[in-house]
């Protein structure tokens, strides 16, 4: 191997070096981004609408109708609670909001899933995700 070679095959792993070190950081910030803090009352609220919708679809319409308050008594106060603690207020239009934000998100081993557009709403259902050792997620 001539000096001409050497230098070119050593600019070589010099720049694998680099890409290498480039591909480290990308990682890290992915995972520091996959890795936050999860929002408690978001956590709270996704872990209610699973509760609450057994495992069936809804849209913030119909959620909002289960906790509207009917002489002094709400259907669901602990669902009513969450949505209140998360987005302020009960109202489907922020409710809806609130999904389309967190859709595909999942907290606590459960996923906000987007069904699809009917005429005047949004369906969702949500899913229990089994988190593996390794931070990924895997659906059950």
């Amino acid at each position: 191997m001539n000096t001409a070679e050497r230098n070119a095959l050593i600019d070589v792993v010099r720049e694998l070096r680099e890409m290498r070190d480039e591909l480290a950081e990308l990682r890290s910030e992915i995972t520091a981004k996959s890795e936050q803090p999860i929002d408690r009352a978001h956590a709270r609220l996704l872990a209610e609408l699973h509760r609450s919708s057994k495992g069936l679809q809804f849209c913030s319409v119909d959620v909002v109708t289960n906790v509207e308050i009917v002489m002094g008594e709400s259907f669901d106060n602990r669902l009513r609670n969450a949505i209140v603690d998360a987005i302020g207020d009960i109202s489907a239009r922020k409710l809806g909001c609130w999904l389309s934000s967190h859709e595909g998100k999942s907290f606590n081993g459960i996923r906000l899933v987007r069904l699809g557009s009917g005429r005047d709403a949004v369906h969702w259902k949500t899913e229990a995700v089994r988190v593996l050792t390794n931070s990924h997620t895997q659906t059950k």
